[in-house]
């Protein structure tokens, strides 16, 4: 009761403060539509599904290793299930994980396609339509964001910073952004420098990132770096603010 008493005082204080002009007191939240709520639930299962899957996947070859047998890969596939080479009683113990795996690769594989399907006209190369739904069913609504500093605070890629006086340190990025659209932004900026060699961040970053003798620590920012500029990038394109051929961004589909 007394931690109750204590959040509720300062809830209100917030509010007055608020109230009196103080705009930064309180940070709105933005409720998404009934719509969009039903979109997120259904991109954000299709992500739970996986992760069970890749458990149960997992659990099984742990049962497999327990004997002194390795399975590799997606080793319960109506493909590679027939073909392990393991003894008959290994592979009657380990029927019932794979028919759980089995069973949930077909969710994925049905719930991945429907949302794909969602998707319409032309993206960036190396962007698939999956990923592209997973970003905008997140955000919601891109015109939300007023500035730069808005989408980067939301992607949660923006360097931690301790400085004092003159001194300027930044560490790690602070990850308090949406953790789902950081993921799919750091799996595409590995596919941007592949398929986008043109595009603005990949000519600011690609040679060192490829580059062999760049240390693992400084290829990683570098990526953290790019994903945050696409991330900005792709605010722009999306209201409206910027054409891709600016950008340097081949569009096919």
């Amino acid at each position: 009761m007394k931690t109750d008493h204590t959040d509720a005082l300062a809830m209100l204080t917030a509010l007055d403060r608020y109230l009196a002009g103080h705009p930064h007191a309180l940070a709105l939240v933005r409720v998404p539509t009934e719509v969009q709520e039903r979109q997120r639930s259904e991109s954000r299962l299709r992500q739970s599904l996986k992760r069970d899957l890749k458990l149960i996947a997992q659990r099984g070859r742990g049962v497999a290793m327990q004997y002194g047998h390795s399975l590799k890969g997606k080793w319960y596939g109506v493909r590679n299930w027939p073909r392990l080479e393991v003894p008959a009683w290994l592979r009657e113990l380990l029927k019932p994980v794979q028919a759980a795996c089995a069973a949930l690769h077909e969710q994925v594989r049905v719930q991945g396609e429907t949302i794909e399907a969602a998707s319409t006209g032309p993206l960036p190369k190396g962007l698939g339509r999956l990923s592209q739904q997973v970003m905008e069913r997140e955000v919601g609504d891109w015109g939300r964001f007023k500035n730069r500093r808005q989408v980067s605070s939301y992607l949660g890629l923006c360097p931690s910073e301790n400085s004092s006086g003159q001194r300027q340190q930044h560490g790690h990025i602070t990850k308090c952004g949406n953790p789902r659209f950081r993921w799919a932004l750091g799996e595409l900026a590995w596919r941007l420098l592949k398929h986008q060699p043109a595009y603005r961040g990949c000519r600011k970053w690609r040679a060192q990132i490829i580059d062999p003798k760049t240390p693992g620590g400084r290829k990683k920012q570098m990526v953290v770096a790019l994903a945050r500029g696409f991330g900005v990038d792709w605010w722009r394109l999306r209201t409206g603010q910027t054409p891709p051929e600016k950008l340097g961004l081949l569009m096919t589909g």
